[in-house]
């Protein structure tokens, strides 16, 4: 048993929530895979900033493109059908967010939220799956 096992088990952390950090702790570290990865920023940055925080980011740092197609793959349906609408129009009003597009983006922080739980369950299942 490590220090850090001794100190989470007398803090009383339940097993699922030392689970939970371990996946926090392995993404910031890039040792998550592929979709839960990309889901796993996709929370973090619409937490952070919303949609357009995500997408400027991601563009700038990640390849946006790649990205945005693995998170489809593991979204809800709705919320992906939004996610992809509003890729679209960030990359045709070339990163310059008009009206057009804050429309879309606000549908799609709605749909994030009205799909909030199903993220959470996506995560909180990967991270059953991690070993401390």
């Amino acid at each position: 048993m490590s220090n850090f096992d001794l100190f989470n088990s007398e803090c009383g952390l339940s097993h699922a929530a030392q689970q939970w950090n371990k996946m926090w702790d392995l993404w910031g570290e890039g040792k998550v895979p592929s979709p839960y990865d990309e889901l796993m920023r996709y929370q973090s940055e619409v937490y952070n900033g919303g949609h357009s925080q995500y997408f400027c980011n991601t563009d700038n740092c990640y390849d946006l493109k790649a990205e945005v197609e693995a998170l489809l793959t593991i979204l809800p349906p709705a919320l992906a059908e939004h996610v992809h609408r509003f890729h679209v129009a960030f990359i045709a009003a070339g990163n310059d967010l008009n009206d057009e597009t804050n429309d879309i983006e606000e549908a799609c922080e709605n749909a994030f939220y009205e799909h909030e739980q199903q993220i959470n369950k996506l995560l909180e299942d990967y991270a059953a799956t991690i070993e401390l």
